[in-house]
């Protein structure tokens, strides 16, 4: 009978310490990244002249060359994300919802 209420407090304990996954998705907000499992192909990301982009089972791939100046030689990236700031709130409370805010702001 231990080993029950052990089972049962070590379960109640987690329960607690980890609440529903739902409840965090919906605080987290939209999703920001069009087309993030790439089903649409590779439509709206871009890369920069020297490289292509594809797809592969489901990711996108890219041949990176070697022997570029700077970090910024190479990128892959998708235009026109909003921009979220969030709230501070006291400790303890829910966090806020964020709200969308251009980037001159």
């Amino acid at each position: 009978m231990t080993r029950l209420r052990a089972a049962l407090l070590a379960l109640s304990t987690m329960v607690a310490l980890f609440p529903a996954t739902a409840a965090q998705a919906e605080d987290e907000g939209p999703e920001q990244i069009v087309n993030g499992s790439f089903d649409a192909g590779t439509a709206p990301w871009w890369s920069t002249g020297n490289t292509t982009l594809t797809v592969q089972d489901g990711r996108a791939c890219a041949d990176i060359p070697g022997g570029t100046a700077n970090p910024w030689d190479v990128i892959i990236g998708q235009n026109d994300l909003p921009w979220w700031r969030a709230r501070r709130t006291p400790t303890g409370s829910s966090p806020p919802r964020p709200r969308p805010r251009s980037a001159g702001r």
